[in-house]
Formats: C-alpha cells, structure tokens, sequence
C-alpha cells in the first residue's frame, strides 16, 4: 500500500557501553554521552592521580574532581573540535575520542602521550 507521507528512517540505539549511546538515525550516527557517576569520577580522579605518582616530581599536587571543569569539559566536547580549548591557562585538558568508551585505554594513552 502507498503512502503519501515520506518514510522516516527508524531510530535505532545500539548500546555498546553505559557511557556512550549511539544513535542511528538513517545512515548518520549520532552519539549522546552521559555524564561519569560518582562512582566512575573517583575511579578516574584515582587513575590519574596513580600515573602521576609515576613521575619523579617534587612538587606534583593531587588532582580532585572538579563538576564545573567537567562541565566546561562537555561543553567544549558537544562542539566536536578535537583541538585543545582556548583560554584555559591554569587547567590541562586530556582529549580522546573513540567509537567506545574505555576509560583505562584514555588515561593509559594519555599518560604515554
């Protein structure tokens, strides 16, 4: 049977970890990312903390959490622009991009960069 209103391609989410949804929508992917819980920003603050042990530093300060720093963090994400922010003279920023999360192959990368 015909229809006079055009097909809309079906939505379709394929779960590949807890952190990262993709969407296809048609042949596009779109990708939603939701926030670390508690939990998995301690894990994080913890990991990165323990590479930096591994340097010989006399002065190397202990990373906390930062939600605002997060937050700017997502914010420069959702623009898709896998250059480092402008700016920000006082924080570092670790960029990583893959089609899956795993937080231990990024901290890992990023501390033999």
């Amino acid at each position: 049977p015909s229809s006079s209103k055009a097909e809309e391609p079906e939505l379709v989410r394929e779960k590949r970890d807890y952190f990262f949804s993709p969407y296809y929508y048609g042949n596009q992917l779109l990708v939603a990312a939701n926030p670390p819980n508690v939990y998995l920003q301690k894990w994080i603050t913890h990991e990165h903390n323990r590479f930096r042990r591994m340097v010989p530093a006399s002065d190397m300060n202990m990373l906390y959490w930062s939600d605002e720093l997060a937050a700017s963090a997502q914010r420069h994400a959702n623009t898709c622009d896998f250059r480092h922010s402008r700016g920000r003279r006082n924080v570092g920023e670790n960029i990583w991009a893959a089609p899956y999360s795993n937080y231990s192959d990024a901290i890992a990368l990023w501390f033999n960069e």
